[in-house]
């Protein structure tokens, strides 16, 4: 008899799981492309996606600072080129953590 309930009550946890699918009114997406907007509806054009991403972006890294910190210690040396920035992003290996970079 305890068998036949275990059963049961698999089957209606089960039912009210695939119910609460059904009748869910969100949105769900389980494809990698699709994104939320900052009001929390689902993206799935492709121009709604890039603009969000956009957007998430430059709010990410937006400077509301007033004025820049001033630096009180003169750094020296020659001054480091976006050449050598580059240089130095394709000479490294990709997936690898800090201690596996050979110096």
């Amino acid at each position: 008899m305890s068998g036949n309930r275990a059963k049961l009550n698999i089957d209606s946890k089960f039912m009210h799981a695939k119910i609460k699918d059904v009748s869910d009114k969100k949105i769900k997406c389980r494809s990698p492309g699709c994104i939320k907007s900052k009001d929390g509806t689902m993206l799935m054009d492709k121009k709604e996606i890039l603009n969000r991403w956009s957007e998430y972006v430059e709010d990410l890294f937006k400077d509301d600072r007033c004025k820049k910190p001033k630096i009180k210690k003169k750094i020296e040396g020659p001054a480091i080129l976006k050449e050598e920035v580059e240089a130095a992003i394709k000479k490294m290996k990709m997936e690898r953590s800090q201690d596996q970079i050979i110096y």
